[in-house]
């Protein structure tokens, strides 16, 4: 596609937006519905049970969940507000992959790279998910080591959070000053307010701390066992750090195939002329062009759900 032409289709795009009043916000809102969109009714319930297995064949479902298993990591990390600008970079990488499609007059690389590259960002978030959930486990262990040996001392718990809580760092931290603003401006009711708790970190063993704090309320002498818990999560430490390598070995394999599968195309057209030729000018060759992109992101993305944290099964 010439330069007057790639010009002449982005004013279309941008006249078709003016026209549409739709804005990079609008349309940011637009996906945000999408994805919280989720029928209640009794034929819609049925019909998920049922058709599961096709829904999950449908590549529009495969990327809503790539969308979504990035934004509950950014929620448990604190940051879901950053959500928002992520959608706005993976639509100016949608729109980027496209138009260097079309600048190289090659529309199925053009729908490859737009859809490729609009998942680039939410990847990336997932690709974090391990190490910031390593720090979080870090976190947690302080906190609740810490709270759990002023509870054995004190006797009580509510204080135990108070004298430890500057310690704690976010996310931890906003848990139990939730925990403590529940407590005295809500409802002093602290069993109540530990199950509220225990749903606010989607952590097996903090689930399990937050249970057995509770049975301790009417029984003091099962506090020592919180101990016990906490040192769950240093077996979690250590597991990850055996494993760590074999959890990101995949993901780095198949990103250097990847990188060795692009260099091709600037080899060939130093080396050979005619074979850089065949890719890029030829029907055949372009839609190799477009397979070899595809595979990347394909193998990327089953990389991608490999590399997935280390979780205690009590």
């Amino acid at each position: 596609m010439s330069g007057q032409s790639l010009l002449i289709f982005m004013m279309l795009v941008v006249g078709g937006f003016l026209m549409l009043d739709l804005s990079p916000r609008s349309i940011t809102e637009i996906v945000m519905e999408w994805m919280a969109y989720d029928k209640k009714d009794i034929r819609s319930v049925i019909k998920r049970a049922t058709h599961d297995q096709k829904k999950r064949r449908n590549p529009f479902f495969l990327i809503k969940r790539t969308m979504l298993e990035a934004r509950s990591v950014l929620k448990i990390s604190g940051r879901e507000a950053l959500f928002t600008t992520l959608i706005l970079i993976s639509l100016a990488l949608f729109g980027g992959g496209f138009i260097f499609g079309l600048l190289v007059n090659n529309i199925p690389l053009s729908l490859t790279l737009s859809i490729g590259f609009g998942l680039l960002p939410f990847w990336y978030v997932k690709a974090t998910e391990i190490e910031f959930l390593n720090e979080l486990n870090d976190e947690m262990e302080s906190a609740l080591s810490g709270i759990s040996t002023a509870y054995k001392r004190t006797g009580n718990f509510k204080k135990a959070v108070e004298d430890n809580l500057y310690n704690f760092n976010p996310p931890i931290s906003q848990i139990f000053e939730e925990f403590l603003f529940e407590t005295k401006y809500v409802s002093p009711d602290i069993e109540r307010a530990l199950e509220h708790m225990s749903d606010k970190l989607d952590n097996t063993i903090f689930k399990e701390w937050c249970e057995m704090v509770i049975a301790c309320q009417n029984n003091p002498k099962l506090i020592p066992l919180l101990s016990g818990i906490v040192d769950k999560l240093a077996d979690v430490k250590q597991s990850t750090s055996n494993l760590g390598v074999q959890l990101s070995s995949p993901l780095h394999a198949n990103l250097l195939l990847g990188i060795i599968a692009i260099g091709m195309y600037p080899l060939f057209y130093f080396v050979n002329r005619t074979w850089f030729n065949a890719l890029v000018a030829t029907d055949i060759g372009k839609v190799i062009t477009a397979l070899t992109w595809a595979t990347i992101f394909f193998v990327l993305n089953k990389s991608m759900k490999q590399k997935k944290p280390i979780e205690y099964d009590v």
